[in-house]
């Protein structure tokens, strides 16, 4: 088993899939997970998308506290559902709401425990170009109202719906309590399948205040079978340049 999952692991550095996580107290994951069926039952559309989340594993009594995200997609695009759409997970009440569970697929931040109460949206991610201003989240026009009216009657202008950057943290992240050491989502990217991308970033926590952990993971993420096949053919080159026969590794 150990050599499967160092096999793996050579894979992943060879398909660009890394994270500096050295000794850190947060580690960087980018997962697919499946589509949920509530949502799936309250916008048919979702199975036409796939979903991914940025995950943190958080350390024994650390804390997520910041992080940010820039997604550009070179093909296809995420997902807007039907109403409701926001920069950041929606509430309980709203995704678990029969009619309105899309708004668990939605492409969203969020700090864990998909608390919607903590997260803050701080703006541009670190990465976004000097021109940008603000966060960008994908928009058609018709989901997002301009803060910016005092009317409420008007949206922000659409895009390409290509493109997640953003800035955000858990602005109470010292007093929040969960367990740890755990794997927790703190963003949910839905993509039409298809799409090809990359997502970058950092992320900190308190025990790493100044310190922060820095990823980059491609979309759609290479599955276990496909990074697996990777680091077999990679070691069997590496054997055949020296000579030594193909090790014969567990089931």
């Amino acid at each position: 088993m150990q050599s499967r999952k160092a096999c793996l692991a050579v894979a992943a550095a060879a398909f660009g899939t890394s994270a500096a996580c050295a000794s850190a107290s947060l580690v960087p994951l980018f997962v697919r997970v499946p589509v949920d069926p509530g949502a799936l039952a309250d916008d048919p559309s979702l199975a036409n998308y796939d979903v991914y989340d940025l995950q943190v594993n958080i350390s024994a009594g650390d804390r997520f506290t910041t992080a940010d995200l820039h997604a550009p997609l070179s093909n296809g695009t995420y997902y807007i559902p039907p109403a409701n759409d926001a920069n950041k997970v929606a509430s309980a009440a709203a995704r678990n709401t029969v009619g309105l569970r899309y708004l668990r697929d939605d492409t969203f931040v969020c700090t864990p425990l998909f608390d919607s109460e903590h997260t803050s949206i701080l703006g541009r991610s670190t990465l976004a170009p000097t021109s940008q201003i603000g966060e960008v989240f994908p928009s058609n026009g018709s989901n997002f109202e301009d803060s910016s009216d005092p009317n409420g009657t008007t949206f922000l202008p659409a895009n390409s719906m290509m493109l997640v950057d953003v800035a955000w943290d858990d602005f109470n992240a010292n007093m929040r309590s969960y367990p740890t050491p755990a794997n927790y989502t703190i963003a949910r990217l839905t993509v039409l399948k298809g799409s090809t991308g990359t997502a970058s970033g950092r992320v900190l926590g308190l025990q790493q205040i100044g310190v922060p952990i820095s990823f980059s993971f491609v979309i759609p993420e290479p599955s276990a079978v496909t990074l697996f096949a990777a680091a077999i053919g990679a070691i069997a080159l590496q054997r055949r340049r020296s000579g030594r026969p193909l090790p014969v590794l567990p089931e």
